[in-house]
């Protein structure tokens, strides 16, 4: 992993333990509920169905 740290400053500083995602609809999830946070913009919805494919 990279040598960047991330911290919690909730309650006192702590060190977030760095993780895998079990797969990509976790980063997924989380970026949809931070994106305001994390990038300065609006989410308005995830992914459509276009059919069967």
């Amino acid at each position: 992993m990279s040598g960047l740290k991330l911290f919690n400053t909730k309650s006192g500083v702590t060190a977030v333990t760095p993780r895998l995602a079990d797969v990509e609809a976790d980063v997924q999830s989380l970026v949809e509920a931070h994106m305001e946070t994390l990038l300065g913009v609006r989410f308005l919805a995830s992914e459509y169905s276009t059919g069967p494919v």
